[in-house]
């Protein structure tokens, strides 16, 4: 069957028509996904009656899909031999096979070989060249010393293609996804070790790399480690480096949070976790859902001078915890400190009598029910909702003022002419769109959302002054968001 002379004899004097049919069934069935190998039986069948290098091909794509990796590889040589067209989707299959054969004796020359073929398949068209990047399909491909700068050049080559934009693509799609809540402590560290490296080429996107390059002792070396978040905006990752000498017994790493834009252009970066030297302390890293993250340092304290008695835990008295600092992920992708951390206690303090406000104002409101006391609770929860967005904890400040604005609604109903209260219902909009999305600070992010707040602000403004031309401070609040 993998003979290419036998197989050129019998397709002289195959039955075409049967054959056509077995291979039409064993497709459909592969498709499915529900019995591979009865596929490859069919496909089999087909070839025997009349082989053809289709056949051949997705016998192929069968048989590589179950594992069988070099039987694989004899089909497509088949179907190469035959003519099979268009060639780049054979390169892609051979780049598989090569990839994704078990490690042995020859499993440097295996991944050589899908290089290869990648580098084929690219430059003859592959449609869909991101697939190589891909760690489900090619899981250690990206592993081999060639493939950044081999893939990346023959993606630069390609017509219409931007060779700075290929380099930045290929850069950041290497970074693996990760589930939020992370902290990245000890624990996590001992537990995953950094595997893939950072070519020296993406040294643009790592300026340190440059250094490192060109170290006459070396330098670091650079690994991949998470992708945080992508968005429309900006492109958030996680690397870190592992210095080639360290300074002290105890293994040394550093994590780095870095932004770019979607163009690939540096935005923020900050050291956030482990320790550039074993003397230094040791920070963790903590980030939630909503891109707001903790850097706490751990200040080492030793029984002797570490310089002459060493860096090990036999010489470690303790290891102090120190005050953590609040930093969030803005919607423009730059890292800022929390305003709990700008204003230190006292914007603490402020949103935690504001806090306890709102429970004093709730059981007055309770107690006399009707339009001022809800007013005062609206005013209230306003204040407290302010105070909440200075200290940094922006999710509870846009709940209390979604309450304030949905109550001040309430009371709009029952008395539409109450003019300050429509005002103030603007400009609750304006503060729960500050929120949401502030392009050039801190915000959650929320652009729709943002926008749509806004757009009702600008509506309420402009519903006053069409009332009453001469409300000065609505005129002023229309120009203000237009």
């Amino acid at each position: 069957m993998y003979s290419i002379d036998t197989v050129r004899m019998v397709m002289a004097d195959g039955d075409g028509n049967a054959a056509g049919k077995e291979l039409q069934e064993a497709t459909e069935l592969y498709r499915k996904g529900s019995d591979t190998a009865k596929s490859i039986e069919l496909f089999k069948r087909s070839i025997l009656l009349r082989p053809t290098a289709k056949a051949y091909f997705e016998l192929a794509g069968a048989l590589l899909s179950s594992r069988q990796y070099k039987e694989g590889l004899d089909a497509l040589t088949i179907a190469e031999k035959l003519g099979y067209t268009p060639l780049a989707n054979l390169m892609f299959r051979y780049a598989y096979a090569y990839a994704n054969i078990p490690d042995d004796a020859t499993a440097t020359t295996n991944s050589d070989a899908a290089v290869t073929y990648m580098e084929l398949a690219i430059q003859m068209g592959y449609a869909h060249p991101l697939q190589f990047l891909k760690k489900d399909i090619f899981p250690n491909l990206s592993v081999n010393r060639q493939f950044d700068a081999t893939y990346t050049a023959a993606l630069s080559g390609g017509a219409g293609n931007d060779p700075e934009k290929s380099l930045w693509n290929t850069y950041q799609v290497q970074f693996p996804e990760i589930q939020l809540p992370l902290v990245i402590d000890n624990a996590w560290i001992n537990a995953h070790k950094p595997q893939a490296e950072i070519s020296y080429q993406y040294e643009r996107f790592i300026p340190e790399i440059r250094k490192a390059r060109f170290s006459r002792e070396g330098g670091d070396t650079y690994y991949y480690i998470a992708l945080i978040k992508k968005d429309a905006r900006y492109v958030a990752v996680l690397y870190c480096t592992v210095p080639e000498e360290v300074d002290g017994p105890n293994e040394v790493t550093q994590f780095y949070l870095i932004s770019y834009s979607r163009e690939g252009k540096i935005i923020d970066k900050m050291d956030v976790a482990g320790l550039a030297r074993s003397r230094d302390p040791f920070r963790v890293f903590s980030i939630q859902p909503n891109f707001q993250f903790r850097v706490q340092e751990f200040k080492t304290i030793f029984k002797n001078d570490p310089d002459s008695a060493g860096y090990d835990s036999s010489n470690i008295s303790r290891e102090d915890p120190q005050p953590p600092v609040e930093y969030r992920i803005a919607a423009n992708g730059h890292v800022y400190l929390s305003g709990l951390d700008q204003f230190e206690f006292r914007a603490r303090s402020a949103s935690e009598h504001a806090a306890q406000a709102v429970v004093l104002m709730r059981k007055y409101q309770a107690l006399a029910p009707g339009i001022r006391p809800r007013t005062d609770l609206v005013r209230v929860l306003t204040e407290s909702a302010m105070s909440a967005v200075t200290a940094g904890n922006l999710e509870q400040g846009l709940t209390q003022l979604e309450e304030a604005t949905a109550t001040r609604e309430a009371i709009l109903r029952e008395n539409p002419t109450d003019v300050e209260n429509r005002r103030e219902l603007a400009l609750s909009n304006v503060f729960i769109s500050g929120i949401q999305f502030t392009p050039e600070g801190i915000g959650l992010g929320h652009e729709s959302e943002a926008r749509t707040h806004m757009t009702e602000a600008v509506r309420r403004y402009r519903d006053l002054v069409e009332e009453d031309p001469r409300n000065v401070s609505a005129r002023r609040g229309r120009r203000a968001w237009l």
